[in-house]
């Protein structure tokens, strides 16, 4: 009983520990993709508190996809993709996914107004086999629960 009662204790404080990102608003992607116009349609963006602080950022367009995800999170600043930390691909019209191999996404801004609503903003940019992604910008609130 007294495990249960520890196990049961210990569940609730991760739980409570972990926030994750449960709304979405305003959120926009673009991109120039080998000289391309790129926008997306679609834009969703996760923030997990956990073992580490996670933010993943997934944009769909009408035939392809981008994501970038800064693992290690820390607010505003300069995150060099890598294979352990930060990464980005592009998955082209075809469904091909092709990975970044290096690059960079900046976090420009990371506000919150003091009701678990985050604003972020920022650029990327990345090279991903023959896909070479520049001027990159993203931008939009979460709320977190």
């Amino acid at each position: 009983m007294r495990q249960l009662f520890l196990f049961i204790l210990v569940s609730a404080f991760c739980i409570s520990a972990c926030k994750k990102a449960t709304t979405n608003t305003g959120l926009q992607m673009t991109a120039v993709v080998n000289n391309k116009a790129w926008r997306s349609n679609n834009t969703q963006m996760t923030f997990e508190k956990g073992s580490g602080t996670q933010l993943v950022i997934t944009a769909d367009s009408s035939a392809s996809r981008m994501v970038l995800s800064i693992n290690n999170y820390h607010g505003s600043g300069t995150y060099i993709i890598s294979d352990s930390g930060t990464t980005a691909s592009f998955t082209d019209n075809s469904g091909q996914l092709h990975k970044a191999t290096s690059g960079q996404v900046k976090v420009d801004t990371a506000t919150t107004n003091g009701t678990n609503t985050n604003y972020f903003k920022g650029t990327f940019q990345f090279l991903a086999d023959s896909y070479q992604v520049t001027n990159g910008t993203y931008s939009g609130s979460l709320y977190l629960n």
